[in-house]
């Protein structure tokens, strides 16, 4: 009956000791959270505010990237049989062009007039052949 009473008491002691410790432990993870919280507050702001410069840097580089491609083909127009020279083109005008440069974009494409990409500057051009309309309608 001792045994008994005892185990009864013991597993009274666990729980009670369980509650407790369960108690501290989701009190330090509000705390946890909230730091948390805050931090990311302080990263998406950070992010946000690399994400207009970036934003900012193309809009600026653009119109000067244009400049630098129309010199490749001042008459005739983009020759669509060339990759390799689409591909100089836009090599010189992403480096020619300091917003350019400097932005985060992970790529750029020369198109046709008719929205088909005629090569990007990715290392394995997987956009030739693409249109670009129907991925971006107006």
């Amino acid at each position: 009956m001792k045994r008994v009473a005892s185990v009864a008491v013991l597993a009274r002691l666990l729980c009670a000791t369980s509650l407790c410790a369960i108690s501290v432990l989701s009190s330090a993870c509000s705390n946890n959270t909230k730091l948390s919280a805050e931090r990311a507050k302080g990263h998406v702001e950070e992010l946000a505010r690399y994400a207009e410069e970036d934003v900012n840097e193309v809009r600026a580089g653009l119109p000067q990237g244009a400049t630098v491609l129309a010199k490749f083909w001042p008459q005739a127009g983009v020759p669509e049989d060339d990759a390799a020279v689409a591909l100089k083109a836009l090599s010189r005008a992403r480096d020619g062009v300091q917003d350019l440069r400097l932005a985060k974009s992970t790529f750029f494409a020369l198109t046709n007039l008719q929205g088909v990409v005629l090569r990007s500057d990715a290392e394995q051009d997987r956009l030739a052949g693409s249109t670009l309309f129907k991925a971006f309608p107006q």
